[in-house]
């Protein structure tokens, strides 16, 4: 089994850290690198080169999602699993904004990340591909709105795009724009989606979930998941 190297990318040390202790420890599993910010992950992934890169969807200085769009238009070969508290839809639609294999809990369980890296590294996706046709049928549609967000013309074009799984660059290429444009359109779409900034509106009050029950009964700010807990030897030793 050839070994898989990982990149970890999350702004809370305990995290990097139970995630570090599990990647090496685990059998075909290599850490590539880590940062604690998108900046630190757009200038550090694409000089590892990781086979997979765990994002978080929220940092303080951008997202998971935009990092995981700019490292995949300089190589497409990254793989990528969007790190989230939230398992709803709105954690489907950022993996699928992103261009990622695919997303994980921060309470995940050991044996399941290390199953789901292995599986992302060699190819696989690990969402449901009827719940990822959804999520891109909604990018696709070509009505002004997303989810009550207005859209513009140019950031529907774009999403369109995005559903098809083109890379920034090819969508710059596509409707001749330039690449901080079609960043500027993404970062603007996952603002009016609140996606990126945690639960919360974009006038800073808490946002409130859907009738589908998405995070938590109707018209309460859903409730993040516990943050992944270090790895024993126990458990690395189950993952071999």
């Amino acid at each position: 089994m050839s070994t898989v190297r990982v990149f970890i990318l999350d702004d809370q040390e305990v995290v990097r850290t139970g995630l570090k202790q599990l990647i090496e420890r685990a059998e075909g599993l290599e850490l590539a690198g880590e940062a604690g910010t998108a900046a630190e992950a757009v200038a550090l992934i694409p000089a590892h080169r990781p086979d997979v890169a765990i994002l978080d969807a929220q940092l303080p200085d951008g997202s998971g999602i935009e990092v995981c769009r700019q490292v995949r238009s300089l190589d497409p070969g990254i793989r990528a699993l969007i790190l989230t508290s939230y398992d709803d839809d709105d954690a489907v639609l950022a993996a699928v904004l992103a261009g990622a294999a695919g997303y994980v809990l921060k309470d995940i369980r050991n044996l399941d990340l290390v199953a789901r890296i292995r599986a992302v590294a060699a190819g696989r996706a690990v969402i449901d591909p009827d719940t990822v046709a959804q999520a891109q049928a909604q990018l696709r549609s070509g009505r002004g709105t997303l989810r009550g967000m207005t859209l513009t013309p140019d950031e529907r074009r774009v999403l369109r795009l995005i559903a098809d799984g083109r890379t920034d660059r090819e969508i710059a290429a596509r409707l001749t724009l330039s690449g901080a444009a079609v960043r500027g359109h993404v970062a603007n779409v996952l603002d009016k989606l609140g996606t990126t900034r945690g639960r919360y509106g974009i006038d800073g009050t808490p946002a409130t979930t859907s009738t589908a029950g998405i995070g938590g009964p109707t018209g309460t700010p859903a409730t993040p998941a516990t943050p992944a807990t270090p790895a024993t030897d126990e458990t690395v030793e189950r993952a071999r």
